[in-house]
């Protein structure tokens, strides 16, 4: 396959930028959603004890208010978005730097030629998705041997 440059940015590295920021925004959202519940139950549970102390129905509220935060604290350990949402920004914003440096001869790209230019965009623009790609595979796998 022998891309131009313009294509290579735009159904390559553009598209990248664009998944990976869509993913941050989602990881964060579902992040801060989780953090939300947990931090309204757990603040809730000591109120409810107290205003309804001498009422039957306060033991079986907060015990499923506390199940409820246990929960979805449990979910957020198991999803990790927070880790998710942090990497997805941090690819993305390479990638933009990569994609700036490269389109304003600045940087790694500033005493090159158009050929060396376009070559080592592409290379450090593989690199950088290679190597997300290499560190959630090695995350799946050191849970994999940790079950």
């Amino acid at each position: 396959m022998n891309l131009k440059p313009d294509e290579y940015i735009k159904n390559r590295l553009d598209d990248q930028i664009n998944w990976y920021d869509k993913k941050s925004a989602t990881q964060k959202k579902c992040y801060y959603w989780s953090k939300v519940v947990t931090l309204i139950c757990t603040a809730s549970i000591p109120v409810i004890s107290v205003a309804f102390r001498h009422q039957s129905f306060t033991v079986i509220v907060t015990a499923l208010i506390a199940a409820i935060a246990t929960v979805t604290e449990g979910i957020l350990t198991l999803t990790k978005w927070h880790e998710k949402w942090i990497a997805y920004r941090s690819n993305a914003e390479a990638l933009k730097r990569e994609e700036y440096s490269y389109l304003t001869s600045s940087g790694a790209y500033s005493e090159l030629n158009d050929d060396e230019k376009f070559h080592t965009l592409v290379d450090r623009t593989e690199d950088i998705i290679s190597n997300e790609n290499t560190n959630w595979a090695s995350l799946g796998k050191k849970k994999g041997k940790s079950i």
